[in-house]
């Protein structure tokens, strides 16, 4: 196969794609990018709510391992705190 038939088909399969796309799409375009906007903002809020809890965690565990550090260094300096 030439490399001009290749294109031919090539192009000839993205015409077909995108013929097929058009004429199966269930909404209009602005009706689509809408709801693509809403769950793109869904997605954000949803990242940022578990990134958040993920600092969280990372702060609470910060302190425990600095709680346990200074506990392994100097056990008498803790030792009410068992």
């Amino acid at each position: 196969m030439t490399n001009r038939n290749i294109l031919i088909a090539l192009l000839g399969a993205g015409l077909a794609g995108a013929t097929v796309g058009l004429l199966l799409a269930p909404d209009s375009g602005k009706t689509t990018r809408k709801k693509l906007m809403k769950k793109a903002l869904s997605a954000k809020d949803s990242i940022a709510y578990c990134l958040l809890q993920v600092e969280e965690q990372m702060d609470h565990m910060r302190g425990k391992l600095g709680k346990d550090a200074d506990t392994a260094t100097n056990p008498e300096l803790h030792a009410s705190d068992k």
